[in-house]
């Protein structure tokens, strides 16, 4: 499944995509979204946006595992800055939704559900996975 990821994230067009994605369902007017599945349960909401943001920085985090060494950040820096972009943005996107988007509003726990996801992404790719070798 890992190395399924590897070859679609190797290209910047699965994390971008996915990005977009998160980014349109996250700022979609209630109404419009699909309701009454089998999915629909207490708490499915915060698994949501775990799976969201913990795909951001994976994705990411991936596409950027695969990038060749160069100067600048460490990679795991880069790992460590990609998942507190995630959260800010977790954040801002319940303040756009409190104030801008129809049928949506605040929720601390969603901020809390984007972190976690973050934190646990970032996690898997500090701790589970050795950097990628390149040749210069």
């Amino acid at each position: 499944m890992m190395a399924l990821l590897q070859r679609l994230c190797s290209r910047i067009y699965f994390p971008l995509g996915w990005t977009l994605l998160s980014l349109l369902l996250l700022c979609t007017p209630s109404a419009e979204l699909p309701g009454d599945s089998f999915l629909e349960f207490e708490g499915m909401d915060k698994i949501a946006h775990m799976v969201l943001f913990g795909g951001l920085v994976l994705f990411w985090g991936l596409y950027i595992r695969n990038l060749p060494l160069g100067t600048g950040l460490m990679w795991q820096h880069k790992i460590l800055l990609l998942m507190c972009i995630s959260i800010a943005l977790g954040t801002a996107i319940e303040f756009i939704q409190r104030y801008a988007i129809p049928d949506r509003s605040f929720d601390t726990g969603d901020i809390l559900a984007d972190a976690i996801g973050s934190i646990l992404a970032a996690l898997m790719l500090l701790f589970g996975m050795k950097r990628k070798k390149h040749s210069e």
